[in-house]
């Protein structure tokens, strides 16, 4: 019956022996580490330990009418993976383990032909980043020889999980206690089960793939974004193969890009900690929200949506509050809701692609560095960094001007003002305003909310705590030693910590110093005035000691401004007065370092925050 969805509880031998199953392009990457790999090699070990039946999860297939031909002549169906590709490509990671483990044995040779590759016929076909490694993941195992390399962190876990496995079966057949690898397989191969959903309804298989519950890693806004519109335009555009076909190669592109883009910002030479530090809870839903911000007021126009656009929608609410109500609202006007969801996946694709190469572009664009690396985007302003580099906007001049009201704006004045800039500047890149437009509108903003008069308070007051703090201590050194930072420098900068010269828990009289009370003192202690950069080795050193101690431990800095501070420390001491000089010195470079850029500025009303 065409359509009909038919589950079906099958044991592992049946699930790979049957058909080919192909993951398709347009699937996520293979994403699963440690947190799946302990609790699949738990419930295994489990169902052994009991001798009872497992259940393993679901997979859904979709019928492509496709077929391979063994060396035989024989015909052997291909189904697409709708979903369980993770699981699929873990088992399949652990059938090249157990055949490793095995391999001089009959049982090996079996593994190999039951679930690896059977007369020419590979059983399991992975897509997009994972396609070409799989295979010479595949060929290494058979073959006996060392595991391949990869600098795609995709690949990297599949390897990593492979080595998971190797060594896990290597710990059984070690210990008397535990099962031999034999019994391993055994079980496998007739006590594990999973539920098998096959149909050759597009708009069915989507639906089950959103609703079937998938004991992996949980499926991600951008998981449930691509089924959303996939199953709009199947149940909708009655099964409008071109167009999903163009869905599918959309998402592949984007799963794509944001692995590469984080392959890179974990690496030394790109890393971005907005990026890759888990405080900072960056994942790829983050595209989402980017592609909002660009795309929404465009879109909004176009389509003659009833939702309007809202500047601090995330994520979640992308989702829920406009991609939904779009598709709900477009569905009885089949061309319409092609032409929307096949503008919202290029867009999508294009915020990919542009974040990837502002990562790419930090080896080769020093100020896109200065601001990625040193100085830190806000959170606040990727999306108007994003934007503009999908129209080519970004070069040195509308950079330098992003970075002034980065600084100004959300780092020194410590608040998060954006309404107006969004509604005026993010939202209408798409719409085709001009660079000198959202110029215009950035210095206007910058202005009405990083003053020189607000900057001045801003960074006179207790600063200790401030994210920038580092960043602007080490642009003075620098500018003090007439030298511009090179690349290596970095290195350097990430191992320092702004320190305290005269100390936080003081074990002198303060009259000495310059203070008239402890309360002026402790009003003191933490501007910049009394702030230096020291690197982390020495600093535990330079803490809470006589400044005769500490002028040795900043002696040792490999920092030219922080050594020559130990000197004076030693030769002329350091009181109130220092600090004050050293503030009005900081306050004043601050000025002449990131002067608001001259020219025209768009207009900001008063009290929008």
């Amino acid at each position: 019956m065409p359509g009909y969805l038919q589950p079906q509880l099958v044991g592992m031998e049946e699930l790979f022996m049957s058909c080919v199953m192909s993951i398709p392009e347009y699937q996520r990457a293979y994403a699963w580490d440690n947190h799946q790999w302990e609790p699949l090699w738990a419930d295994l070990c489990e169902g052994l330990a009991t001798g009872t039946d497992h259940f393993l999860g679901t997979v859904v297939l979709g019928q492509t009418g496709k077929q391979r031909r063994d060396s035989q002549g024989r015909i052997v169906e291909v189904f697409e993976v709708v979903d369980g590709q993770q699981r699929l490509a873990t088992l399949g990671l652990l059938f090249f383990a157990l055949f490793e483990r095995l391999r001089s044995e009959p049982i090996g040779m079996g593994i190999w032909v039951d679930f690896v590759e059977r007369e020419g016929v590979v059983r399991l076909e992975l897509g997009g980043a994972n396609t070409q490694y799989f295979i010479s993941l595949s060929q290494s195992v058979r073959d006996g020889q060392n595991l391949p390399d990869s600098p795609r962190a995709t690949n990297c876990r599949m390897r990593d999980c492979l080595i998971f496995f190797r060594d896990k079966l290597k710990a059984i057949g070690d210990l008397p206690s535990e099962p031999r690898p034999h019994q391993f397989v055994e079980f496998i191969r007739r006590r594990l089960s999973i539920l098998r959903f096959v149909t050759d309804n597009r708009a069915l298989a989507i639906k089950t793939f959103q609703s079937v519950n998938d004991r992996g890693r949980p499926l991600t806004l951008l998981d449930k974004t691509k089924s959303l519109l996939m199953f709009y335009l199947t149940n909708y555009l009655h099964g409008d193969e071109e167009t999903l076909r163009h869905i599918q190669d959309y998402f592949g592109q984007v799963y794509e890009e944001f692995d590469k883009t984080m392959s890179l910002a974990r690496e030394k030479a790109y890393r971005v900690e907005y990026l890759v530090n888990p405080r900072y809870r960056f994942g790829e839903d983050e595209l989402l929200t980017f592609t909002y911000h660009y795309s929404a007021k465009y879109l909004i126009d176009t389509y003659g949506l009833s939702h309007a656009y809202a500047y601090s929608l995330g994520a979640e609410k992308v989702f829920e509050d406009f991609l939904g109500p779009a598709l709900h609202g477009l569905r009885k006007q089949p061309e319409t809701l092609k032409h929307f969801v096949e503008e919202f996946a290029h867009d999508l694709t294009a915020v990919a692609q542009s974040l990837a190469n502002v990562v790419e572009g930090i080896r080769t664009q020093p100020i896109l560095a200065q601001l990625l690396q040193w100085q830190g985007l806000s959170a606040s302003v990727y999306p108007l960094l994003i934007g503009l580099n999908v129209r080519r906007m970004l070069d040195d001049r509308m950079l330098e001007a992003i970075s002034v009201l980065d600084l100004r704006v959300y780092k020194v004045r410590g608040t998060d003002p954006r309404a107006w800039l969004f509604r005026t500047a993010v939202s209408n890149i798409r719409s085709g305003t001009s660079y000198e437009d959202v110029y215009k509108t950035i210095i206007g903003f910058t202005r009405r909310f990083g003053s020189d008069l607000e900057l001045d308070a801003n960074l006179r007051h207790n600063v200790y705590r401030q994210s920038y703090v580092a960043f602007v201590l080490w642009e003075w050194a620098i500018a003090a030693e007439n030298s511009v930072p090179k690349p290596e420098a970095f290195q350097l900068f990430s191992t320092c910590q702004v320190d305290h010269i005269l100390p936080q828990e003081p074990m002198i009289d303060f009259s000495t110093c310059g203070f008239a009370s402890a309360e002026e003192y402790f009003s003191e202690i933490n501007k910049f005035g009394n702030l230096c950069l020291l690197e982390q080795e020495l600093n535990g050193g330079a803490g809470n000691v006589a400044l005769a101690v500490k002028a040795d431990w900043y002696k040792k800095s490999r920092l030219a401004a922080t050594r020559q501070l130990g000197h004076r420390l030693e030769v002329t001491g350091f009181g109130q007065q220092n600090i004050e000089t050293r503030l009005d010195d900081v306050v004043k470079f601050f000025h002449n370092r990131r002067p608001i850029p001259p020219g025209d500025a768009a207009p900001v009303p008063g009290g929008i925050e």
